[in-house]
């Protein structure tokens, strides 16, 4: 989620709360030049409007996809089969969020993490 749309959810909704999911930009697993700029300027809006933030890392899920789960690389792909590799990435990530959201949801910490939140 952009900074943004999660400032103006935090504004509409200020009682519910916020977890997100972020995936950090790596040197090594870099799109573009900006990524770490955007990352470190968004910094401060996640901490400033969410209650909970998953900091995933960029090359890391990139090993995960590549190196544990033996998909081709990047290098060696065309356009086509480097979109099918970033949709697995994203598919890991997805997973984990329901796996985090299953597992808190069983372990009752939706309910304790609120009461905090409203007691402080």
């Amino acid at each position: 989620m952009g900074t943004l749309l999660i400032s103006k959810i935090r504004e509409e909704y200020p009682d519910r709360m916020m977890l997100t999911f972020s995936v950090f930009p790596s040197p090594k697993v870099s799109d573009t030049v900006v990524e770490p700029y955007n990352a470190t300027l968004s910094v401060h809006q996640l901490v400033e409007n969410a209650d909970e933030c998953m900091v995933l890392d960029n090359e890391a899920l990139y090993d995960i996809c590549f190196r544990t789960l033996k998909l081709s690389t990047p290098s060696c792909m065309d356009e086509m089969e480097f979109t099918e590799a970033e949709s697995n990435m994203n598919d890991l990530v997805a997973e984990y969020q329901q796996y985090q959201d299953a597992t808190a949801e069983e372990e009752g910490e939706y309910e304790d993490e609120e009461e905090e939140v409203y007691e402080s």
